[in-house]
């Protein structure tokens, strides 16, 4: 994606043109009140824009490049306080630090004389995913005033078919302890260092990280469109009493689902958190062992998280297991890995999800004839997601194996060429 965006060197007036787009970008995010009491001070996107300190330190680790974003993020610090009189926030200062890494990296990325194919990569994933997950959260909030009734008592309906509401008891078990739901909130706020990580790691592997900044850039968009086809919220914003169960387990089998109006954001099936840690794990395959172990915590700690804090149900994480899936089969076509099995592991991944949003919509009294209904089509899920997984990972192995050997023929015809002249 990179490569062809800095295919050639650009002249100075595009250099020109590309430093003035990327400083009214990033100072009129960082001065503009909308955004700054929108976006800025909100925990989910001050994490992900100082994520861009994450990529900045792993491709330009110098004491002067790290001065530069101290000096500048201090500047824009001290006009939003002091200048426009903003509200002082902890969440803040990481935004603007971030967008004043940004700053710096673009700078080093136009404005560079030595070619860094990694630092070119770095620059574009950090504009990519910083405008991706703007428009994620946007939709997110702006979705309220077209879609007033949430289905999430089709959710919770099939939570409870599978013998308990477990959503609900996670919740009041760490209840009181504070720690715990503390633990909790912070996981789920930071959820995109995960795949900040990784890609980081991944940038000096052209192909790997292709196909990880694919998968990073669509999936937020594509849960969008789930969304939008199956809106509702979660448990602590359809129930006033979470955590305390809404319904007696006794009265759950009689409940007749039905869309209500609830207040809260619509983006709890898929599990967009889930999905996004989950593809972060996927990718961080062949990467130190310690960002592996980071992964695997952080994919454990999400599901834990999304379920305490009862911003999602159970089955929104189970649904974005084939989701996540789809998204990283389409990753890696987008990235140029294209078979039978990566079509198919598009596909089946996707119309299973979709499959599942017409289960829950309109056959969900099948879940209630016997516990063993709603089970089996969980381990059948899992059971094809892995399948088509362990697939992927072979097709992917193949393929970085067929372009290490090419690279390697190449390589060894240049030498003979030269030794030949």
């Amino acid at each position: 994606m990179s490569a062809g965006l800095f295919a050639r060197e650009l002249g100075p007036a595009q250099k020109i043109l590309a430093t003035a787009a990327l400083a009214f970008a990033a100072f009129g995010c960082a001065l503009h009140p909308y955004v700054y009491h929108d976006f800025l001070i909100v925990p989910y996107f001050a994490v992900g824009l100082a994520c861009i300190l994450i990529l900045q330190l792993r491709v330009m680790p110098s004491v002067r490049d790290a001065i530069a974003v101290v000096v500048l993020g201090l500047a824009l610090l001290q006009v939003d306080l002091r200048l426009l009189g903003y509200a002082t926030s902890a969440m803040a200062v990481l935004s603007l630090f971030g967008l004043a890494s940004l700053l710096v990296l673009g700078w080093r990325a136009i404005w560079g004389k030595a070619k860094a194919d990694a630092l070119h990569r770095a620059f574009v994933a950090a504009i990519g995913l910083g405008v991706c997950v703007a428009f994620t959260g946007l939709y997110i909030e702006r979705s309220a005033f077209w879609q007033t009734k949430m289905y999430d008592l089709f959710l919770y309906s099939f939570d409870a078919s599978l013998g308990g509401q477990w959503t609900f008891r996670l919740a009041q078990f760490t209840a009181h302890h504070p720690g715990a739901h503390f633990v909790s909130a912070m996981v789920y706020n930071v959820v995109l260092v995960p795949p900040a990580l990784v890609y980081a790691a991944l940038l000096n592997d052209e192909r790997r990280a292709r196909t990880a900044l694919w998968a990073f850039l669509i999936v937020g968009p594509l849960a969008c469109v789930c969304f939008l086809l199956f809106p509702a919220t979660g448990p602590v914003y359809a129930f006033k009493t979470f955590p305390m169960l809404a319904v007696p387990a006794g009265e759950i089998a009689r409940l007749v689902p039905g869309p209500v109006g609830i207040s809260g954001p619509r983006n709890a099936i898929p599990s967009l958190h889930f999905a996004w840690v989950l593809l972060a794990y996927w990718n961080s395959r062949d990467t130190k062992a310690a960002i592996r172990v980071f992964c695997a915590v952080m994919l454990a700690l999400t599901i834990y998280a999304t379920l305490e804090t009862g911003e999602h149900y159970g089955v929104d994480l189970l649904v974005a297991v084939p989701f996540a899936l789809g998204i990283q089969a389409l990753a890696m076509w987008l990235g140029g890995i294209r078979s039978r099995c990566v079509t198919q592991a598009i596909f089946v991944p996707l119309g299973i999800t979709v499959a599942w949003f017409v289960l829950l919509r309109f056959c969900n009294r099948v879940c209630w004839v016997s516990a063993v209904v709603p089970w089996a089509a969980v381990l059948l899920t899992l059971g094809a997601c892995l399948y088509l997984y362990r697939r992927l990972v072979a097709v992917q192995k193949e393929s970085g194996s067929i372009e290490k050997q090419s690279v390697s023929r190449e390589t060894t015809d240049l030498v003979h060429a030269g030794s030949a002249g």
